[in-house]
Order: structure tokens, then C-alpha cells, then sequence
């Protein structure tokens, strides 16, 4: 009887261990699976950097002034439509 609670309890260490070590194998699995996605990242993004940096950078071209002068007069047509109808409506109750 000894013997075989003796066994037993070989057998069971022996199965805590091996579930230890798939433990651990999974959690080396999944660290080793993390760091390779960072570093795929990392080289799609130092890709997308250097396409980035070596296309031609784009000149915004300032609109002619006479088109300025229409889109301040505009603005300002606006905004003095906008005070006389906030003008023309009845005071709110409060």
C-alpha cells in the first residue's frame, strides 16, 4: 500500500510537471508571438517612413491676393448677415 501511494504520488508530480512545462512552453509561445508582431510592425513602419520621406514634399500654392480680397469680403458679408438676424429676433424668455 505504501508502494503504490508512493507511486501515486510520483505520478502526479510527474503530471503537475509536465503541465508546468506546457505552461511555460505556451507563455514562451505567446512572448516570442508578441515580439515578432512588434518588430513586423516596426519594419512596416520604418517602410512606410521612408516612402513617406523620399516622395517629393507637396507646395501648397498661396491663392492669388484678388482672391483673398473676395474671401475677406465674403466673410465679413457673412457675419454682418448673421448680427442683423440675431438683431431681428424677439429677446428669449430666460
Amino acid at each position: 500500500m505504501l508502494t503504490s501511494r508512493y507511486t501515486l504520488a510520483r505520478q502526479e508530480q510527474s503530471m503537475v510537471t509536465r503541465l508546468q512545462q506546457e505552461n511555460g512552453l505556451e507563455l514562451l509561445c505567446q512572448v516570442i508571438l508578441e515580439q515578432l508582431k512588434d518588430t513586423v510592425l516596426r519594419e512596416k513602419g520604418q517602410g512606410l517612413l521612408e516612402q513617406v520621406s523620399s516622395q517629393p514634399s507637396l507646395e501648397v500654392e498661396d491663392p492669388p491676393p484678388a482672391q483673398t480680397n473676395d474671401n475677406v469680403h465674403h466673410i465679413h458679408s457673412v457675419l454682418e448677415d448673421m448680427q442683423l438676424r440675431k438683431q431681428r429676433q424677439p429677446p428669449s424668455n430666460r
